[in-house]
């Protein structure tokens, strides 16, 4: 089956994401205020470390290892639900 320009063999479809999405809102419920301000700031804004530092006045260094803490705890929070490892097996084809 030929596919149009538009559609990507790899999407999965939005029954089998919104429980994910659903979680991952659960699971960000669960950071600081200000860590959920950083994470939209650079991974939903994909503003860089050194815009996002200036506003709330620390540098881009301590913004990255803060980042990569925000990131980590988070993939800890994930990989403790049933539903992710699921999703990642199937998608990993493992």
């Amino acid at each position: 089956m030929q596919l149009a320009p538009h559609q990507n063999a790899d999407l999965v479809p939005l029954e089998k994401t919104a429980p994910l999405k659903e979680l991952l809102g659960i699971v960000l419920d669960e950071l600081s205020d200000e860590d959920k301000w950083i994470f939209e700031r650079l991974f939903i804004e994909r503003l860089s470390l050194r815009k996002t530092g200036a506003v709330i006045g620390i540098p881009k260094t301590s913004l990255a290892r803060r980042r990569d803490k925000i990131r980590h705890k988070l993939i800890a929070e994930l990989a403790q639900h049933e539903l992710v490892r699921d999703w990642l097996n199937d998608r990993l084809r493992l």
